[in-house]
C-alpha cells in the first residue's frame, strides 16, 4: 500500500486577505451549497454512527469553517454533545462560523465556573481543573474590589 501524502493546495500558498484566496474561498462556499455537500456529508455521518453520535467531528482543509457549520446546523437538532475541530494551514474561520459556535450553553458554562471559582474562595479557574476538557479560563482580576466589572473569559479557539 502506497502510504499517503497531504500536499498543499494551492488556496494554501495565497495569503488570507489575497484577492485571488478571497474569490477561491467564495467559490468553494457556492459549490458547496449548490452541490449540497453538508447534505450529504450528514447522511454519511448519521449512518455510520447510527447507535450514538461522535464525540468530535474533525474537518481538515476547513478554510472559513462554512462547511463545518453548515453541516452542524443540520445535525444539532440530534447530536448535542458534538465537538468540532477545524484545521486549516492558514487562519480564515470566519465571524459568522465563530459566532455560531459562541453558544448559550457556553456562556451558561463560564457562568457556572464563575460561581464555582467564587464558592471555593479562588480569583482564577480553568476548565480541566473541573474535569472539562475545554480551553476555557475564568479570572477576577479586580482583586475582590468590583467583580462585576472586572470578569475576564477566554475560550482560546487554534486553528493548527
Amino acid at each position: 500500500m502506497t502510504p499517503r501524502l497531504v500536499e498543499p493546495e494551492w488556496l494554501d500558498e495565497l495569503p488570507a486577505d489575497d484577492p485571488a484566496a478571497i474569490r477561491s474561498r467564495r467559490d468553494l462556499r457556492r459549490v458547496n451549497a449548490w452541490m449540497q455537500h453538508s447534505c450529504i456529508i450528514a447522511r454519511l455521518l448519521e449512518a455510520s454512527f447510527r447507535e450514538r453520535s461522535p464525540r468530535l467531528i474533525v474537518e481538515v482543509g476547513a478554510g472559513d469553517g462554512s462547511l463545518m457549520l453548515a453541516l452542524a446546523r443540520r445535525l444539532a437538532p440530534r447530536w448535542k454533545q458534538v465537538k468540532v475541530l477545524l484545521v486549516d494551514r492558514c487562519h480564515v474561520v470566519s465571524h459568522e462560523t465563530v459566532a455560531e459556535f459562541d453558544t448559550p450553553e457556553l456562556h451558561k458554562f463560564i457562568d457556572d465556573m464563575f460561581e464555582s471559582m467564587y464558592a471555593a474562595k479562588g480569583v482564577g479557574l480553568a476548565a480541566p481543573q473541573i474535569g472539562v476538557s475545554r480551553k476555557i479560563a475564568v479570572i477576577d482580576t479586580s482583586n475582590g474590589q468590583n467583580p462585576d466589572e472586572e470578569f475576564k473569559a477566554r475560550q482560546r479557539v487554534r486553528i493548527l
